[in-house]
């Protein structure tokens, strides 16, 4: 997609409809797992990557409507 094409809206579409952030959290939540981290800390990566993934599956359900002359500030 061309840089000019490329809006916030589809930025954050993009990000959405990629499970990267459930699998940067499993990752990291065995990660520390193996290195023998406090299970406080693992069960915290872990509701992480629950909650991503959650919302990750829901993300089709979620409209993301951005007022782009807000956040861009033309007058």
């Amino acid at each position: 997609m061309p840089p000019k094409q490329r809006t916030l809206r589809s930025i954050t579409r993009e990000l959405i409809d990629n499970p990267f952030l459930p699998i940067l959290f499993y990752s990291e939540t065995v990660k520390l797992a193996a290195l023998g981290e406090p299970i406080a800390l693992v069960a915290r990566m872990l509701l992480l990557g629950i909650v991503s993934t959650i919302l990750w599956v829901l993300s089709d359900a979620i409209d993301v409507d951005v007022d782009s002359e807000a956040i861009v500030g033309d007058d």
